[in-house]
């Protein structure tokens, strides 16, 4: 594949878009397109609730086109720091938009060099948002106000999201009945 970097006239030179398309994904000739459209546009889908999003998405046409299996078009994204005014970069993701789904989850983040990188198999429009939303606490083991447990029971919680070990302490989580922590 050859990458095809184009510029999306936002913003500094740095800001870009890395198009890769497989050899042999195209079955017929086609003119590739992207168009950089501001998230407030009208029209534009709304983003999921509790997300922020970057300002721009990008249109990559001509939409709809599907490529073949096996023949994932690669596209890189390009931010900045800035951009994510303070957020967790690691809430940072790439959505396409389904009209039918609404906005679908779909990325691969390479904090260092400040890209995210996704395959897709069609084209549509792709924004950048932030995951605001706070985990919560979906199930618990005992359930919530069980009684007769054993003393050596163990105790499990599900979160709402995929939740990173190192950060849940004794200061922000905690086991008990209303406010007396137990252990």
């Amino acid at each position: 594949a050859t990458p095809l970097n184009i510029p999306t006239e936002y913003g500094s030179e740095q800001e870009q878009v890395k198009l890769e398309v497989p050899q042999d994904a195209l079955t017929e000739q086609k003119t590739l397109t992207l168009e950089v459209i501001p998230v407030s546009l009208p029209g534009m889908p709304t983003p999921p609730q509790g997300y922020t999003v970057l300002p721009r998405a990008y249109r990559f046409g001509p939409s709809p086109l599907n490529f073949p299996p096996n023949k994932e078009v690669t596209l890189t994204f390009r931010y900045t720091k800035d951009e994510l005014q303070g957020k967790d970069e690691s809430k940072l993701g790439v959505y396409y938009y389904d009209s039918s789904k609404g906005w679908v989850y779909q990325t691969d983040t390479d904090t260092p060099n400040n890209t995210i990188t996704i395959k897709v198999k069609h084209f549509s429009d792709f924004g950048l948002f932030i995951d605001t939303v706070p985990p919560t606490v979906t199930s618990t083991s005992p359930t919530n106000n069980a009684t007769g447990v054993a003393v050596d029971s163990k105790i499990t919680a599900t979160f709402s999201e995929d939740m990173d070990s190192t950060t849940i302490t004794a200061s922000n989580f905690t086991v008990g009945s209303n406010s007396t922590a137990v252990g």
